[in-house]
């Protein structure tokens, strides 16, 4: 069961009882999840003791070890001990484990098999001793994946580093850190920020134990982040005095300061201190984004920011420096759009530059462009309202200005007025919020002056069901323009992403909707970063270059492997150059209605076009 190392390990680390609010805090789960992974702990003997002051250890960490019984959960255990510890006995794993001698033999086999394939690293067995063999710089990339692949896929906080590094106060690194770069002006983000703490905690804890990385010293032109980083290590010293830090930690980290940090210019100079190619290349995207996507990045902060962003990108592709982030995962599969936006810029980036982009570091575009998309469509999906009520003592205007405050983040009032009607039945509203019944062809809702509460939860049920039906406007408008009887399948066996992509472009080329070049980009655009998001993908070209608009769908109760994935639904978007305004409301109106466990349910039961559009346009 997941977490049961993670809360054995702080349980461990504490002598008095520890209550499940903060065991809950540390691992971001629910006291429920807490009380129920400890009952499986104690499903075979009393492990924790559970009072009503907490939970504590009832006997030594090492006899609980027996609950990890799964050939993954022991080589996990194997690759920490090995990174934690210069050598260790295969019997003592055995024991540790509670499993026999050939089991663990097997275990190293495979995970000999797997380090020496993933990270040029050996598993080296002397006289029944243990241990990892190889550069110091592989050993720590082990180490840097081992704490990542633990954070399932969520941002790395500092409470899940402190409880992967025990003997470090990784609180107290995090305050040297802040303190040295806001003294010398330095930012850096909260994602980089976790980032280079981990590099710190990695370095610490393999200095501790006498490992040492001794590569050629790294060129630094970085003066101001050398000597950031000097003055880090310095401080770190005096907290572990038994640790020696080497030229080559100070300058590579340097390296990686600057990789990942920015001084703290003031935007008006941001121009001046920039290279023309960077700024030429910021332009060109701000006008590829606005034309294609309709969204508007132009505003002097966003500029100046992402200036700064892609001059430290480059230099990270530049030095082969990857940065890291903990949020790829949830962030393409909350929010697909926007990282298909930002998919589209490492497009750009690409042949521009040359360098191929990660996800890892799309997400980090996708963020930094975030806010500026997220706040333009979250305006566009505003409902226009419209209040009615009676103008006595105000009342109208007291009515407006009371769900302008509790409704702000979801309607904008574009109108106050008595008791007139006619004027709505043509301008572009799309509530009435009223105190008198009105006859009109416009969704309304009556209320009293006062808006009690039963008021106020009617008002929240219906505008969630208009700002569905708003989102999804584009697509229930072109509906049957964009869905073909010839463009759907239903449980086709197909063997990855790729042989679908192929199968569902020929259709499309037999039936005149596309060139043959049409399969490559689509492909292109595949290369870049998975376009599945979760268990559906939404497969399209690096350019629109269809014949004619058209969405391709595909229907699998078993699910086809995408990448990563596994799909059960798949849209092919086939759009004509000529109509790229829908486009982008197209997209995201099937990411919306994705998002419903429901409809997926129900488009997966149907057997045919027919019954397919039906379920479309009842749900939307």
């Amino acid at each position: 069961m997941k977490y049961q190392n993670e809360i054995l390990a702080i349980l461990n680390n504490k002598d008095d009882f520890t209550t499940a609010e903060t065991i809950s805090s540390t691992l971001k789960i629910s006291k429920r999840t807490v009380s129920n992974v400890v009952r499986s702990i104690n499903a075979n003997q009393k492990v924790i003791i559970s009072t009503n002051k907490g939970y504590k250890l009832a006997c030594d960490p090492n006899i609980v070890l027996q609950i990890i019984d799964s050939p993954n959960e022991r080589e996990e255990y194997i690759i920490w001990t090995l990174l934690n510890k210069k050598d260790v006995l295969i019997y003592q794993l055995a024991n540790d484990l509670n499993v026999s001698y050939s089991t663990i033999r097997k275990d190293l086999t495979k995970l000999k098999k797997m380090l020496n394939n993933d990270f040029s690293l050996d598993v080296v067995i002397n006289n029944e001793h243990v241990s990892l063999s190889g550069l110091e710089e592989n050993i720590r990339k082990l180490f840097d994946w081992r704490v990542r692949n633990e954070s399932q896929n969520k941002f790395t906080t500092i409470n899940f580093l402190q409880s992967k590094f025990q003997m470090i106060d990784v609180l107290q690194l995090k305050v040297i850190v802040q303190s040295v770069l806001q003294r010398l002006e330095i930012f850096i983000n909260d994602f980089q920020l976790i980032s280079l703490i981990l590099h710190l905690c990695i370095i610490i804890q393999r200095t501790i134990n006498n490992n040492y990385s001794f590569q050629q010293n790294v060129d630094v032109t970085y003066e101001t982040e050398y000597n950031a980083s000097k003055k880090i290590f310095e401080k770190i010293a005096i907290l572990y005095p038994q640790c020696i830090f080497n030229e080559f930690e100070i300058r590579n980290f340097s390296l990686l300061l600057a990789a990942n940090s920015t001084k703290m210019y003031s935007t008006i100079c941001i121009n001046n201190l920039m290279n023309k190619d960077i700024i030429d290349l910021t332009d060109s995207i701000i006008d590829y984004v606005k034309t294609e996507f309709n969204i508007d990045l132009s505003s002097n902060s966003f500029k100046s920011k992402f200036m700064i962003h892609l001059d430290n990108l480059i230099n990270r592709l530049k030095n082969n420096i990857e940065s890291k982030n903990d949020l790829v995962l949830m962030t393409k599969t909350q929010f697909p759009l926007i990282y298909d936006i930002a998919t589209s810029i490492s497009y750009m980036i690409k042949e521009r530059l040359g360098y191929n982009i990660s996800d890892t570091e799309i997400s980090f575009i996708a963020f930094h462009v975030g806010n500026a998309i997220d706040e333009q469509i979250q305006n566009e999906s505003l409902l226009k309202c419209a209040v009615i009520a009676q103008d006595y003592q105000e009342m109208n205007y007291h009515l407006a200005n009371k769900l302008t405050l509790l409704f702000q983040s979801k309607i904008v009032i574009i109108s106050v007025e008595g008791t007139t009607l006619d004027q709505y039945a043509h301008n572009d509203i799309d509530l009435v919020i009223s105190t008198i019944e009105v006859d009109i062809d416009v969704p309304s809702i009556v209320v009293h002056p006062f808006l009690s509460v039963e008021d106020i939860d009617n008002i929240e049920k219906k505008i969630k069901i208009l700002a569905n039906r708003k989102k999804n406007k584009t697509l229930r408008k072109n509906l049957l323009h964009v869905f073909n009887e010839k463009l759907f399948t239903k449980n086709k066996q197909l063997k990855n992403e790729k042989d679908t992509i192929h199968f569902m472009c020929n259709i499309l080329e037999e039936n005149g909707f596309i060139d043959k070049e049409f399969e490559q980009y689509v492909i292109s655009r595949e290369n870049l970063s998975s376009t599945a998001f979760g268990d559906y993908a939404i497969p399209h070209p690096i350019v629109l270059s269809a014949k004619q608009t058209a969405i391709f769908v595909l229907v699998n109760e078993n699910p086809i492997p995408w990448g990563d994935s596994q799909v059960n639904f798949v849209f092919l978007l086939c759009i004509n150059a000529n109509e790229k305004e829908i486009y982008r409301d197209l997209f995201f109106s099937i990411c919306n209605m994705m998002l419903n466990d429901k409809i997926k349910q129900k488009l997966l039961k149907t057997n045919d076009f027919e019954q397919f559009i039906q379920t479309i346009q009842l749900h939307i």
